[in-house]
C-alpha cells in the first residue's frame, strides 16, 4: 500500500482535510487492489493441482475399458453408493454402468460433488421409485400417490 500511494516517505502529504479522507480511502482501496492480486497469484498452483486431478481422472479409464475394468468400476464405492440394492445384485449378474452413474462416479472422483450432496437426491428418488428397479416411471408416481393417499386416510 506505501508503495501505491508514496504515504509515509515524506514526498507528498495530504494537507487539508479532503486530500487526508481521500488519500484514507485510496489507501483502503489500494491495499483491497493488491491483496486480491496476491491471492489470485497464490491460488494459481492450487488451481494447476486441480486441473491435474481432473485430468487424471477422466484419463483413469483411457480410450477402452476390459471386462476387468468394469467389474472394477462397478464394485467401486462411489458406483455402489448411488445404486439401490436391486441395482447392485443386477449389476453382479450384468456388469454394466449407466451414464448418469459413469457421471457422477467421475464429478464424486475430480471432488466436484460429494456424496452428502447427492444423499439427499438419492433418498426422494428412492421414495417415489415404489418397485425399487432404478427407473421412475407413472406406475411408480401413482403407485407413491395411492400410498399416500391411503397413509392420510388412517
Amino acid at each position: 500500500s506505501i508503495t501505491m500511494t508514496t504515504v509515509g516517505y515524506g514526498d507528498l502529504v495530504p494537507s487539508n482535510d479532503k486530500s487526508k479522507v481521500f488519500v484514507t480511502i485510496y489507501v483502503l482501496f489500494a491495499f483491497g487492489v493488491l491483496a486480491s492480486s496476491m491471492s489470485a497469484v497464490g491460488a494459481v498452483p492450487f488451481r494447476l493441482q486441480e486441473l491435474k486431478k481432473i485430468e487424471k481422472c477422466l484419463s483413469l479409464l483411457g480410450d477402452s475399458l476390459e471386462a476387468e475394468e468394469l467389474e472394477a468400476l462397478c464394485e467401486c464405492e462411489e458406483i455402489r453408493s448411488v445404486r439401490n440394492a436391486v441395482q447392485i445384485e443386477e449389476a453382479k449378474e450384468d456388469p454394466h454402468v449407466l451414464r448418469s452413474e459413469f457421471v457422477l462416479w467421475q464429478l464424486l472422483k475430480q471432488g466436484k460433488l460429494k456424496m452428502d450432496d447427492i444423499a439427499p437426491c438419492l433418498a426422494t428418488f428412492d421414495s417415489l421409485d415404489t418397485d425399487h428397479s432404478g427407473n421412475l416411471n407413472q406406475e411408480d408416481i401413482d403407485l407413491f400417490l395411492a400410498n399416500q393417499a391411503a397413509s392420510a386416510d388412517k
